[in-house]
């Protein structure tokens, strides 16, 4: 009986064609007409793996709750997890984006560190400002628009590569000193991300 309904089972599930036709005790590749491809296949070819759709769904919670992780309206009790486990997750993600930010995606880092907490997206922004202005007062230019961090090598006039190398290492180091001198809540960040 067992087999029956497994039989009956795999045919209606490999089944696109709203019929039906199925041999008992035959293997699975029978239940599937040479000429059509398994609707199986088609659909998992722009299926996400289970760990990008956890980061994906993990990044949406940390914008809904703005960042706060306890709380009745943290992160925490929406997803019904474990402060620890939680948190292990956030570490894992954030290790993960830090060379992808120096590449030149921030978002990761951004929406889901800076942002919740303020004050270092504010400090970070003007350490971005100082990169700025060292890059216009050396006139440098691009060919074309689009990308940041290192990547922006790419589309740097040739022979300005030095000085935006000099303005992208200025934000940095700016955006880490007034960050580190203005823009650390201890109370905020342990409000956040617990202690």
């Amino acid at each position: 009986m067992r087999e029956l309904k497994n039989e009956i089972e795999r045919a209606v599930i490999l089944n696109n064609a709203g019929q039906l036709d199925f041999v008992l005790g035959a293997s699975p590749a029978a239940h599937q007409p040479a000429d059509r491809p398994s609707p199986f296949l088609e659909t998992v070819a722009d299926v996400p793996t289970l760990s990008e759709l956890e980061e994906r769904y993990l990044r949406h919670i940390m914008e809904r709750t703005e960042g706060r992780v306890r709380g009745p309206s943290g992160a925490e009790t929406l997803l019904r997890m474990k402060r620890s486990t939680l948190y292990a997750k956030l570490k894992k993600y954030v290790a993960e984006s830090i060379p992808v930010g120096i590449l030149g995606v921030g978002e990761p880092l951004m929406y889901a560190v800076t942002l919740p907490l303020v004050c270092p997206f504010v400090t970070a922004c003007l350490g971005a400002g100082f990169g700025g202005a060292l890059a216009a007062l050396l006139h440098i230019g691009t060919v074309s628009q689009g990308v940041s961090g290192l990547f922006g090598l790419l589309i740097v006039v040739p022979g300005q590569q030095l000085g935006y190398v000099a303005a992208m290492l200025l934000a940095y180091a700016a955006g880490f000193v007034l960050t580190w001198f203005f823009g650390v809540d201890e109370q905020k960040i342990n409000e956040f991300f617990g202690e």
